[in-house]
């Protein structure tokens, strides 16, 4: 009989290829979409109005 054990690790290598994976300092993902010209314009105005991040998140 195997003893039972929780795993608390923050990253498991058994799902590192998985295809949504992200690695802690792996870079961005691959993007499928340009961002849109709007989209940026748009978020570059909320950056710019919002006083925190508290802020910034409630308007989405």
């Amino acid at each position: 009989m195997q003893p039972q054990f929780q795993d608390n690790r923050a990253v498991k290598l058994e799902k590192a290829l998985d295809p949504d994976f992200i690695p802690m300092f792996g870079g961005r993902p691959l993007r499928t979409v340009r961002i849109g010209r709007d989209d940026s314009l748009d978020l570059k105005i909320i950056l710019n109005t919002t006083k925190d991040v508290e802020e910034f998140l409630a308007k989405f």
